[in-house]
């Protein structure tokens, strides 16, 4: 089985992708090849396409969301996406959205205007242009689009100079084995789903024992922690 996008990110055409997958009758197995990546972490991203509940598990996601794809022939899956990626402070980028952001930035459109169009906030609209390729630098963009006087952008221009500062999370966990893992993921979701893997991966009777999903700007002496048994906030 091929798993060489393990870890990477899914995009607007991958989620897009996959539900046309599913409406079609692919199995889990067929799915993961499709894409590159273990049946879990297909699993993971039938998820994100179901409204959010709490003790939703993993393991029921790919039966849940053949039912409503078979129930309901115009399913938002993007709007149910887009909210949970919210929840954890993360935008959804369509593909129209991306469209949109490639012909203001050849036009070199007001960064403030952009942003509103879109709804989102210049920073989001900033990581965007660099996961695009369309800018290496925060400065890049402020440079050609602009950015709101006194605004997030601008004090981070200021202060980054030549390079970007984004938020990392940071995944520790303690193995069966005593050893520790460690792992830096693009967000929240990301890291969650590294800790499902380690959990299924670890031998049965012998879970994991602490973890903590740490969430920091770099140069920052605050963040955000998620902590498991035995760990604790701030630690």
């Amino acid at each position: 089985m091929s798993t060489a996008r393990v870890g990477e990110r899914w995009w607007a055409a991958e989620f897009a992708q996959l539900v046309t997958e599913l409406r079609e009758g692919l199995v889990l197995e067929d799915l993961a090849q499709i894409h590159g990546r273990s049946p879990n972490a297909v699993r993971a991203a039938m998820l994100r396409l179901l409204p959010h509940q709490d003790g939703l598990r993993r393991a029921d996601a790919e039966a849940l969301l053949r039912a409503r794809l078979a129930d309901d022939e115009q399913y938002d899956w993007e709007s149910v996406l887009r909210a949970n990626l919210a929840r954890h402070g993360q935008t959804f980028w369509s593909t129209s959205d991306d469209q949109v952001l490639t012909t203001a930035w050849e036009r070199r459109d007001e960064l403030p205007d952009l942003a509103g169009r879109l709804g989102v906030s210049e920073l989001a609209v900033v990581w965007r242009l660099r996961e695009l390729g369309l800018a290496e630098r925060i400065g890049e963009v402020t440079e050609r689009l602009g950015c709101a006087p006194g605004g997030d952008v601008e004090l981070r221009a200021k202060i980054a100079a030549d390079s970007a500062e984004c938020t990392v999370h940071v995944l520790i966990a303690e193995l069966p084995s005593g050893q520790w893992h460690v792992s830096v993921h693009g967000g929240v979701p990301e890291a969650e789903d590294a800790l499902e893997d380690l959990r299924e991966a670890s031998p049965s009777g012998q879970g994991l024992g602490r973890w903590q999903i740490s969430s920091r700007l770099p140069g920052a002496s605050g963040g955000r922690d998620r902590c498991g048994p035995g760990a604790s906030d701030g630690q």
